[in-house]
């Protein structure tokens, strides 16, 4: 502290020998701090000070753990440990502004859970969620709220709040029959029919249910008219055999960039479907006899489980160029092929799309495209059917009615030109 003084003194007129007696400061004690200049270290505290400010100001909510974690990930900026963060900021005076994490208080449940059936859909589109949710006011006050959501387009259809959770809270709609209607109607005007129709009957056999347990009062569900979009055209729902050749020679050479282009390569030889292509092993492959079995299905929660259907469960041969891409692979027997998802794999192949400037299809397009192939080259519908997995014949005629007529016509030409020659 009189250190300082010193200089003042000295400005004053004050002789230095006489003023260093007076506060009793040694003169090599004087003279150090007069000469004093800042450590290599030192320098660079103070050096290190403006860009901390700067990122606590960009990212108030960032702590010392973050920020030196930042100065690590970013190139451009000088790497910081956590204790040189955590000191320097205190010199600063700043701190993160993230508050303390809410721990809601636990509720008690006394009766046993409902499974979660939602985790194993593959298709959202039929699918209401509820939640309930506490909610604490600015008075400290706690109340509920209950909700019903529309997972696909992430709407909330309903809520209502309640003081105390109750069976009231949980009836949310007065869902009557023009509710249902106007429900339906505003679904089908972004929505093909067919999409509309499968979430009518799931809305209807919970309505149903609920009618049935005395929840509400009157059936909603009787006459209601579905509406809707024409579906896709029949030829945005597989390749023709020049566009799919394109695809797999494609995937074929990028194979090891990505699984994804290995899951477009297994489609396209195989006709599996992508949940079925996500459950695969190379446990599942024969090389000897050349054939995979399907198993399992993996669902959009990465859960593995049960196939579609009974008939999902197969044996299917293979051809040589498929096995021996799989036998190049470097896995354990009982590790995923492939580890993207759906999504990831949706991404590339609209990546690929662009890129060999085809039509826009989907991935199970891969599968229909698969099983048109060997239909219009002769191959027995029944067969088809069981590759595919389908549980009757008559989903393979169905799907594959157009290809089924055109090798109809061929047919009867060839009926004809025998005919002809009794």
């Amino acid at each position: 502290m009189g250190l300082p003084l010193v200089n003042q003194f000295l400005a004053q007129g004050y002789a230095l020998v006489r003023i260093l007696s007076a506060l009793k400061i040694k003169s090599s004690t004087y003279y150090n701090w007069r000469h004093w200049q800042p450590s290599r270290q030192e320098k660079r505290r103070e050096s290190l000070k403006p860009y901390i400010l700067d990122v606590w100001k960009t990212f108030k909510f960032y702590g010392y753990r973050r920020i030196a974690a930042y100065s690590h990930l970013n190139n451009d900026c000088p790497k910081i440990s956590e204790y040189m963060t955590l000191k320097l900021m205190r010199e600063l005076g700043i701190r993160s502004r993230m508050q303390k994490r809410y721990r809601k208080p636990k509720t008690v449940v006394t009766v046993d859970q409902k499974p979660n059936l939602i985790r194993h859909l593959h298709d959202l589109s039929g699918v209401w969620q509820t939640d309930i949710t506490y909610i604490q006011l600015t008075n400290h006050r706690w109340v509920y709220l209950a909700t019903i959501l529309d997972p696909e387009k992430r709407k909330v259809l309903g809520y209502k709040i309640g003081d105390t959770m109750t069976a009231e809270l949980t009836k949310l709609i007065d869902f009557d029959r023009q509710e249902f209607q106007k429900f339906i109607n505003t679904f089908g005007i972004d929505h093909a029919k067919e999409t509309v129709t499968k979430r009518r009957v799931h809305i209807a056999q919970s309505l149903r249910d609920a009618y049935s347990e005395g929840i509400i009062e009157r059936d909603p569900t009787i006459r209601i008219k579905t509406i809707g979009l024409d579906g896709k055209s029949e030829e945005l729902k597989f390749l023709e055999l020049d566009q799919l050749k394109k695809i797999e020679n494609f995937s074929f050479k990028n194979l090891y960039k990505s699984d994804a282009f290995l899951a477009m390569f297994i489609a396209i030889h195989t006709g599996m479907r992508f949940g079925e292509i996500a459950a695969l092993r190379l446990n599942n492959v024969n090389f000897e006899q050349k054939t995979i079995s399907i198993e399992k299905s993996m669902d959009m929660f990465h859960n593995e489980r049960e196939p579609k259907t009974k008939s999902s469960i197969r044996t299917i041969k293979v051809d040589e160029k498929l096995l021996s891409v799989l036998k190049n692979l470097r896995l354990n027997q009982t590790e995923l092929i492939i580890k993207s998802n759906n999504q990831l794999v949706g991404r590339y192949l609209r990546d690929t799309i662009k890129e060999l400037n085809i039509k826009q299809v989907t991935f199970h397009a891969l599968r229909h495209s698969h099983a048109s192939y060997l239909i219009s080259r002769g191959v027995a519908i029944q067969y088809v059917s069981e590759r595919l997995g389908h549980a009757d014949v008559s989903i393979t005629q169905q799907v594959y009615s157009h290809l089924l007529n055109s090798l109809r016509v061929k047919e009867e030409s060839k009926a004809i030109s025998l005919l002809d020659d009794i």
